[in-house]
């Protein structure tokens, strides 16, 4: 029987751990955390998110958590809007692939999925980037 976890920390590195274990998305680095400047791209950036708890529990104390976690796709530095957006588009979508393919992060959650993407431009160190933004959920059940 799997073990699930209530810690955003143990998801977070786990998705992490998911995108380092695959590096034929051609990744330069995958960090646990957003950063201010992207000096390599492309650079994948796992940030974690909120915590939701199902309340009250459930008469034996189960309660169902709901993680969310961010993952911003840092592909390139741009000088025109147009330049390389289907390329980044792409790169996002294998990076949502590969979390797909492992839906309960080794049975740490009984299952999550990109629920979001977001497209455009991020601001970072002074460069404009090429980013998309996936937004995963994740959902684990504990007795408390």
């Amino acid at each position: 029987m799997p073990i699930l976890t209530g810690d955003t920390t143990v998801v977070t590195q786990a998705v992490v751990d998911l995108l380092l274990a695959n590096p034929q998305l051609g990744w330069k680095e995958v960090l646990y955390g957003d950063i201010d400047r992207v000096p390599k791209t492309p650079t994948i950036c796992v940030e974690s998110g909120s915590i939701e708890l199902d309340w009250p529990p459930s008469p034996s104390f189960w309660t169902e958590h709901t993680f969310t976690v961010y993952a911003m796709c840092y592909f390139c530095k741009i000088v025109e809007q147009a330049q390389l957006k289907k390329e980044a588009d792409a790169f996002a979508e294998a990076v949502r692939d590969v979390i797909h393919e492992n839906k309960t992060l080794n049975d740490i959650v009984i299952h999550g999925n990109v629920t979001l993407m977001e497209p455009g431009i991020a601001r970072r160190g002074g460069a404009k980037l090429r980013a998309t933004r996936l937004t995963i959920r994740y959902i684990s059940k504990l007795h408390i």
